[in-house]
């Protein structure tokens, strides 16, 4: 991720979690690309991958987060949670780069 710094922390809903990209991070993912801990507010991502799998991931792990602010974990279970998530990141990611005037929008007065 040369010249992009990944960020410690993201809020999602009222919690913070942090984030861990590292070798103890990919070890415990074994071919899994990112996971989200709901539980101990952690996110973790292989660290050996490009940056553009990187953002779509952190988005699609933070999607993971809100849902289960939202409490859809439960309501939709975990197939399909992973089947919306799995579907949305890709198309959230996007949005967010082609758009930065939005995402200035957005965060006015933050």
């Amino acid at each position: 991720m040369a010249g992009l710094r990944l960020p410690r922390k993201v809020i999602v809903g009222p919690y913070t979690y942090s984030i861990y990209c590292n070798d103890a991070a990919t070890a415990a993912l074994g071919s899994d690309f990112g996971q989200c801990d709901t539980e101990r507010l952690e996110i973790k991502l292989s660290h050996d991958k490009p940056l553009q799998i990187h953002q779509e991931v952190l988005v699609h792990e933070m999607l993971h987060a809100a849902m289960n602010v939202a409490a859809l974990d439960i309501t939709l279970g975990e197939g399909v949670e992973e089947d919306v998530v799995r579907r949305l990141a890709p198309i959230l990611t996007m949005m967010i780069k082609a758009n930065p005037q939005w995402i200035k929008f957005i965060t006015e007065g933050v």
